[in-house]
């Protein structure tokens, strides 16, 4: 898999993947720099995670043939003061609807 980052201006950068797909990145050191509206890199490491275990959850739901009528899912994280400002803490919150069976719901969160 390949991906690429380029540097648009300011604070603003696009990034492009493999499949062709595009993402504006944001990201403002400080409270003075132009901004760019866009997700900073940190988001975007907690939405993957969240888009990736979502199509676990879906994908496993699917295969118990489990009727889910809504999803999703909740993250909050902390990061380091010092650098390098890493995760120091992220927890997630798995929220279904639908007429399921709690023990497939957990299974599913479990192997995700």
């Amino acid at each position: 898999m390949k991906a690429s980052v380029k540097w648009v201006e300011d604070w603003t950068f696009i990034g492009r993947s493999q499949s062709g797909h595009s993402i504006v990145l944001g990201g403002r050191p400080n409270p003075e720099a132009k901004g760019s509206g866009a997700p900073s890199p940190m988001e975007l490491v907690l939405l993957a995670l969240g888009g990736c275990t979502a199509i676990d959850v879906v994908s496993i739901m699917e295969k118990k043939r489990q009727p889910i009528k809504g999803f999703e899912i909740n993250i909050d994280s902390e990061r380091a003061d010092d650098y390098p400002r890493v995760f120091s803490r992220v927890e997630l919150e798995y929220v279904l609807y639908g007429d399921l069976d709690p023990k497939a719901v957990d299974d599913a969160v479990q192997l995700s």
